[in-house]
């Protein structure tokens, strides 16, 4: 490494190579990639998906959506558990140590969205926590809105406190609630998704109504609809598996320590939440896309166990999203993670406010997993075809090593990659999210392996294309 650039190296490793006796078994792994997706800020997708879709469309969707995510973390994940880099680092390989900088940001900024909509959540739980579930305060009462903005802001505050503090322990700090707080979450999903069904009249009166969106008048979307909204959840999380299987000490926990988190637990979540928007949208309005709002509906008590574990469960999860979002900017800016992450806490909570108080959060969560459901897609196959097809699973010992400032053919087959991602989900042409990854994939394997005399990667491999030019 550089020693001009980073001096010492730090428990997480974040401009480091993890050593190969260090890190997390494969349970490890799984878990706190499987409390990452079965989180609160999910459900917020799910909703949206249940608002437009007709119930079996979106459960089609989402299953569609989310066996794509899997299956492409599979090889992104791998590489990490090989490289042991983190993936900021990774781009310095693949993009150039100058071309890293443009996705680093992009999925910093992100990650940063997702930080912005958790806290959201947290302190949404709070403000419900107090105002309904301690006070017995409905939204309707004149009370309502002073107490919950108050407690509001004091959830902010006392994000950015915690999760600062929780940032000593690591990764492998945010491991233990996992185990706890995760099946507990799915366990009242569960119960009320089944009270929600049981109040329309059952499944068959669910499946037979009209999404609520079409309800109101609008146009109901179909499957194409939900896997963009399913892909666009955490397509930025697929691309950045590297940030923790870097940790996994076997392989097993690179190649599938993320498979059971975006197919089995994002599917959950997310069609949880379609169900259960869906059958209360008449009833609530956008506030359906809350499950806050919906435990609120089934009595006090739910309401109580539900704010708390959410509270829990975003304690966990969001730290990991800053974590990943704080190895991006240590990439841009060489410097150690605990201080991006420190930023982005502070950033994230102000964002936050500016969503409860001047902006609708739903209209910006839509345009936001949108907009990410176009871009990353092709950067991942962009990825795994440096690695996998032109490189064949081998880079040099170190980023450092790296002496090309851009790779423009990786910038050609990702712009590419993105152009046809947007065209083909705006007229509705084949599968949202596949097609720039697709795209991506197979443009850079061509150019890739066409132009690699051209772009050389190390000083050696240089000197080696240019003694026989």
């Amino acid at each position: 490494m550089a020693k001009n650039e980073v001096e010492e190296i730090d428990e997480e490793y974040t401009l480091d190579r993890v050593p190969p006796n260090v890190g997390l078994s494969y349970v490890g792994i799984a878990a706190i990639l499987f409390v990452w997706a079965v989180q609160p800020a999910t459900l917020i997708g799910g909703g949206i998906i249940g608002a437009n879709v007709p119930i079996i469309a979106a459960i089609i969707g989402i299953l569609l959506g989310d066996l794509f995510l899997g299956i492409i973390s599979i090889p992104i994940g791998y590489m990490g558990q090989r490289v042991r880099y983190a993936t900021g680092m990774i781009l310095r390989y693949i993009m150039g140590h100058v071309g890293s900088i443009v996705p680093s940001i992009l999925e910093a900024s992100v990650m940063l969205g997702w930080a912005t909509f958790c806290w959201w959540i947290w302190s949404n739980a709070i403000g419900v926590l107090v105002a309904n579930g301690i006070l017995g305060l409905a939204p309707t009462d004149p009370a309502w809105g002073s107490i919950f903005n108050t407690w509001y802001v004091i959830g902010l505050i006392l994000a950015t406190v915690l999760a600062t503090l929780a940032m000593y322990k690591g990764l492998q700090g945010f491991q233990w609630i996992s185990y706890v707080g995760t099946p507990a979450l799915l366990i009242l999903m569960f119960y009320i998704t089944y009270k929600v069904v049981a109040n329309v009249g059952g499944w068959s009166a669910l499946v037979a109504m009209p999404p609520p969106a079409a309800a109101a008048g609008g146009v109901a979307m179909g499957v194409t609809f939900a896997m963009v909204i399913a892909i666009g959840s955490w397509i930025n999380g697929t691309t950045v598996m590297s940030d923790f299987t870097r940790m996994a000490k076997t392989k097993w926990g690179g190649l599938f320590g993320p498979f059971p988190a975006l197919v089995i637990g994002e599917s959950l979540v997310l069609i949880l939440a379609a169900v259960s928007t869906a059958g209360y949208a008449s009833v609530l309005g956008e506030n359906a896309y809350n499950t806050l709002f919906v435990a609120m509906t089934l009595g006090r008590g739910v309401t109580i166990v539900t704010a708390v574990l959410f509270i829990l469960m975003l304690f966990t999860t969001n730290p990991t999203t800053t974590y990943s979002s704080s190895l991006q900017w240590s990439n841009v800016f060489k410097t150690r993670y605990w201080i991006p992450f420190i930023l982005m806490n502070i950033a994230s909570a102000v964002l936050a406010a500016i969503i409860q108080f001047t902006v609708g959060a739903m209209a910006a969560m839509i345009f936001f997993l949108n907009t990410i459901a176009t871009f990353l897609p092709a950067l991942g196959g962009t990825m795994i075809a440096e690695y996998w097809i032109v490189r064949r699973g081998k880079f040099p010992d170190t980023p450092w090593e790296c002496i090309r400032k851009f790779n423009i053919p990786a910038y050609i087959a990702w712009l590419i990659g993105t152009g046809v991602n947007w065209y083909s989900t705006a007229n509705n042409i084949g599968a949202p999210g596949v097609n720039g990854f697709l795209a991506a994939l197979v443009v850079y394997s061509i150019l890739g392996i066409a132009l690699r005399s051209y772009i050389p990667m190390t000083k050696d491999e240089a000197a080696k294309y240019g003694a026989e030019m």
